[in-house]
């Protein structure tokens, strides 16, 4: 193999060179540009990625709002159908029950008419009836009370003393008026009644009749005169003696066939000074 000279050595060195320094250059300048294509590629998919997250995001909230929009619609149109619908019904209703109403409510005033005639005449019917028998029962309660009266009557009874001596206490002054008179009376149901008047002296002999005094031991220094001792009127004409002497009646009956007793008036003292 022919040997190359020294120059031509030289000329295929400084040529491999160059090719080298050409190749490093444009393997540096294709590096170069490389580093920045990447740099931008990368921040552009970022870029992308947030872009693509961004309307997705933004295509969510436009399609909720939609969906929320159509709901919202769809409920107001479902409101407005049956308050429609209602309102329809209720005017149907309303149609067709008015002249059933009215006459309903003609029936029900009738019938309240004809209750209310019909209580008036039970009041008057009632009222009626009552006055009957309120009469009937007056006449049965007068027929009663005279049948109760008569029987009452029938009852044998004790005289009743109608009039008591007007006075407790009865004072005469002699040199004025020399005599006095009692009064006093009693009725009764078991015929006629017999009167008589008695006098206690106050020595313990106790009450004895004014006609018994004709005893001359029981007129002993006893000057009084009596009259109307078996009478509803008694008169005295005493004395000093007699002072302080009480008086009374006892009423009997003169058959007392019932055996009902007497009845005695109240007494009274008679106070006798000159």
């Amino acid at each position: 193999m022919a040997q190359l000279t020294a120059t031509q050595k030289a000329g295929v060195t400084a040529t491999a060179v160059a090719d080298k320094t050409a190749a490093a250059g444009a393997k540096q300048t294709s590096t170069a540009a490389f580093i920045p294509y990447a740099t931008q590629t990368a921040a552009a998919k970022v870029t992308s990625t947030a872009v693509g997250r961004a309307v997705a995001s933004a295509t969510g909230q436009a399609k909720a709002s939609v969906t929320a929009a159509a709901k919202a619609l769809l409920t107001a149109n479902a409101i407005a159908s049956k308050t429609a619908t209602a309102g329809a019904a209720a005017t149907a209703r309303a149609q067709a029950w008015g002249p059933k109403a009215t006459a309903a409510i003609v029936a029900i005033q009738t019938s309240a008419a004809q209750t209310s005639t019909a209580v008036a005449a039970d009041v008057a019917a009632a009222e009626t009836a009552a006055a009957g028998n309120a009469k009937a029962t007056l006449t049965a309660i007068a027929m009663n009370a005279s049948s109760a009266a008569t029987a009452a009557a029938a009852i044998p009874s004790n005289p009743n003393i109608t009039v008591h001596p007007a006075r407790e206490t009865v004072t005469l002054n002699l040199t004025e008026c020399s005599s006095v008179s009692f009064i006093s009376a009693a009725t009764g149901n078991q015929g006629a009644i017999d009167a008589q008047w008695q006098q206690n002296d106050g020595t313990g002999t106790g009450w004895v009749d004014i006609n018994a005094l004709s005893d001359p031991g029981l007129l002993a220094g006893n000057a009084a005169t009596y009259s109307g001792a078996t009478t509803q009127m008694l008169s005295i004409t005493p004395d000093a003696t007699e002072n302080g002497y009480s008086y009374r009646c006892v009423f009997t009956y003169e058959t007392d066939t019932a055996g009902v007793g007497g009845a005695v008036s109240e007494p009274l003292t008679l106070v006798v000074h000159d």
